[in-house]
């Protein structure tokens, strides 16, 4: 697999240079009776991305990779959470949620909805869609026709294409009633990586145009696996 991403992203490669690994692919032993297992995307100690399909681990790599090159559109704003793209749309929630992916994944799937691989939520606030943009590297797409032969046994499990899709629902953390829409602004302003425009005062009048049309939501924290339902009701 290492050569196999060396080829991909040769435009990319420094020879002789002792970079510490950041970004690390783990991968599942080779299926013999059994189904085969997952395989695991880390960014430092940190699971980004368990999945069964080595197509979509390594679109995913690509994915955070370019995640580090941010558009300068003034419309952008960078958020730190998750996304995932469901029939109606887009709901924003916690990073944290990522970290469980094992419970949550499989029964958000089931129900039609997808996490977004990306290293952080773009969202076009005068549209109030988020952004899934192609990746901004140079790569050798045709070294992805041999991934079959490095990593056998693959189970389909397509990542969110690129696109744009319209924010129906934000859910934050937290105990009692839902936030109202200025609260949640509030809120959002924590989560906010970078703001293409300029000021506070412009990720608060995005983030206001964003809120407009939503209900805000409150998650109740519990264990993992049920947090996929009230997810689901949003989408």
């Amino acid at each position: 697999m290492s050569q196999l991403l060396r080829r991909a992203l040769g435009a990319h490669v420094v020879e002789h240079v002792a970079a510490p690994p950041n970004y690390s692919v783990v991968l599942a032993d080779a299926p013999e009776s059994r189904p085969a297992g997952f395989h695991f995307l880390y960014r430092s100690s940190t699971r980004v991305l368990r999945t069964r399909d080595p197509q979509r681990l390594v679109r995913g790599l690509f994915s955070y990779l370019s995640g580090h090159h941010r558009s300068d559109d003034a419309n952008l704003l960078w958020l730190r959470g998750v996304a995932l793209v469901g029939e109606r749309g887009v709901v924003i929630a916690p990073a944290v949620l990522r970290q469980y992916a094992t419970q949550l994944e499989r029964r958000l799937n089931l129900g039609g909805a997808r996490f977004v691989d990306m290293e952080a939520v773009a969202i076009d606030w005068s549209s109030s869609e988020v952004v899934v943009p192609e990746p901004l590297l140079e790569v050798d797409w045709s070294q992805l026709d041999h991934l079959g032969s490095v990593v056998p046994g693959a189970r389909p499990d397509p990542p969110v294409p690129p696109g744009r899709y319209p924010v129906v629902g934000w859910a934050f953390l937290g105990q009692g009633n839902p936030p109202s829409r200025a609260q949640a602004v509030a809120l959002a302003t924590r989560f906010v990586a970078r703001s293409a425009g300029s000021g506070r005062q412009h990720t608060l009048d995005a983030l206001s145009h964003v809120m407009r049309s939503l209900a805000p939501a409150r998650l109740e924290w519990s264990e993992p696996s049920r947090l996929a339902a009230p997810l689901l009701e949003m989408m």
